[in-house]
């Protein structure tokens, strides 16, 4: 039995309305925060590779020079090089990271295994760059500073500007 043609308009329309809210759907998650989306890929590397990375900041050692290319080799396709790319930028400039880069600190591979040595330049880009942001507060520090307290105003305060005020032509 055919539906008559107002039925079937009325759920192509619905269909199509189900189709462009899926397409919102889709684009929210899209626009969901850059690091949410590092710290669930991290999430993802640290199951597949607990020997090398992690989640807590506290616990990250210094990865292997070139380990992205180790990584899309062993998941061959699964994830996307810009995706990877920017999940290792998130957790290489980590506080925690940073803290483990000191210059003869073991480098790490996939598997946990010693892959070379923190080189005295790559030490100290990481100390300055944690430097720079323990001596420079975030601007949202800033707004919750006090203001400096404002100097009391004495009665000798007030005949002196009396004075300069009486003096002038």
């Amino acid at each position: 039995m055919k539906k008559p043609a107002i039925a079937r308009a009325r759920n192509s329309c619905c269909v199509r309305g189900a189709a462009r809210d899926a397409g919102t759907k889709q684009q929210s998650a899209k626009s969901a925060s850059l690091p949410s989306r590092a710290t669930a890929l991290i999430g993802l590397l640290a199951e597949r590779f607990p020997n090398c990375f992690t989640l807590h900041e506290a616990k990250r050692s210094p990865l292997k020079i070139n380990i992205a290319a180790d990584i899309l080799a062993a998941l061959a396709g699964a994830i996307s090089r810009r995706k990877l790319g920017y999940a290792l930028s998130y957790y290489t400039h980590s506080n925690g990271y940073l803290a483990h880069m000191r210059a003869g600190a073991a480098r790490i591979d996939l598997d946990g295994n010693t892959a070379g040595e923190v080189s005295p330049e790559h030490a100290g880009h990481a100390a300055e760059r944690l430097t720079a942001r323990t001596r420079n507060p975030a601007p949202r520090d800033l707004a919750k500073a006090k203001p400096p307290a404002s100097k009391r105003i004495t009665l000798a305060d007030l005949r002196e500007a009396a004075k300069r005020r009486d003096a002038r032509p």
